[in-house]
């Protein structure tokens, strides 16, 4: 069975199930390999250049993406879901100076610090991550660029958008500059285990019963929106799932159209057409300009949402794995 989203890159597609990995061509579906060894703690393995980096129970493993052949092995327990940034896998391991920056190809440990095990975003120069009370960026070369420090709690997630990163620590949201590390803006009282989303365009905020629309420059509240759904926030919109439907919004706020659903996932995913929910276990497929019903594959029950690439929507129902067509819903040969 699936244990993991599935994975797309390098013109392959892989598959985490409890027998191990299973990585197939993208052109037709044919395998290309399988390892015995199945990623370990639920987290996704990650494509890497032309390696396969898999975290398992106690290291970290890269096989050749084209072979399945081992190329390197971390013997560090991961935290987080490694990153792959700048040519580099960082990976968040236990105890002292536990982020490592290796290099994809050869697995050389090019540099090391101390950090959170909260997963780093990457910058355009290298990587943010927390350490202890503090937000360091440090680049790929390990030269430190910027600092900001005496945060009022612990970090429990970060978030990269546009010309931000965003730091949820306990009921606060904090808004950094990416290039220089300073405080925009400041937010609390938010509810706990909720996760903003953020487009370089808008900021959206889940608070006490509606969906609060943040200008990114200087946390201003742009819009409000009754609702307690997840926000989905995108170049140039806003969708919100709730179990009962999904709204669109524009970059103002305004409703542009609803369409009700019986059971919608909280996770939905978006290209510049189309948007594709899955509504009581059934994937559905709709214009991003009217949510009119574009198509649907009410056959496959699925268990988790699709991953979309270059064209082609692939959707699992925890035994199968389905290639379909993203425009029109057909059934890729495989």
């Amino acid at each position: 069975m699936a244990r993991a989203e599935t994975v797309v890159g390098g013109g392959a597609v892989v598959v985490s199930a409890d027998d191990g990995l299973h990585v197939h061509e993208r052109r037709d579906g044919g395998v290309r390999w399988r390892h015995p060894g199945a990623p370990g703690h639920g987290y996704r393995p990650v494509i890497a250049g032309d390696v396969l980096v898999v975290p398992g129970g106690s290291a970290v493993a890269a096989l050749e993406l084209s072979t399945g052949v081992p190329r390197w092995e971390l013997p560090a327990t991961p935290h987080c879901e490694p990153l792959f940034a700048h040519g580099l896998v960082h990976i968040v391991g236990p105890g002292k100076r536990n982020l490592y920056a290796v290099g994809a190809d050869t697995g050389e440990v090019l540099w090391r610090t101390t950090a959170e095990g909260v997963r780093p975003v990457p910058t355009a120069p290298g990587v943010v991550f927390a350490q202890g009370r503090t937000l360091r960026e440090r680049q790929h070369t390990g030269d430190w660029r910027w600092q900001y420090g005496d945060l009022p709690a612990p970090v429990s997630g970060l978030t990269a958008a546009g010309d931000l990163v965003l730091v949820r620590m306990a009921d606060q949201l904090l808004a950094l500059d990416v290039h220089t590390g300073r405080a925009r803006w400041q937010h609390g009282g938010l509810p706990y285990r909720v996760v903003p989303s953020a487009s370089a365009d808008v900021v959206v905020l889940p608070v006490e019963g509606e969906l609060l629309g943040l200008d990114p420059a200087d946390g201003a509240v742009r819009w409000r929106w009754a609702g307690t759904g997840t926000p989905h926030a995108t170049a140039g919109g806003v969708f919100v799932v709730e179990p009962s439907g999904l709204t669109a919004l524009d970059g103002d706020g305004r409703v542009q159209w609803r369409i009700p659903g019986n059971a919608m996932w909280p996770d939905l995913r978006v290209t510049p057409d189309l948007v594709y929910v899955i509504d009581a276990g059934a994937l559905h497929a709709h214009p991003r300009h009217d949510g009119v019903k574009g198509w649907s594959a009410t056959d496959i029950v699925a268990l988790r949402a699709p991953v979309v690439a270059d064209g082609v929507v692939y959707l699992e129902n925890g035994y199968t794995l389905f290639a379909i067509n993203a425009d029109d819903g057909e059934r890729l040969p495989t």
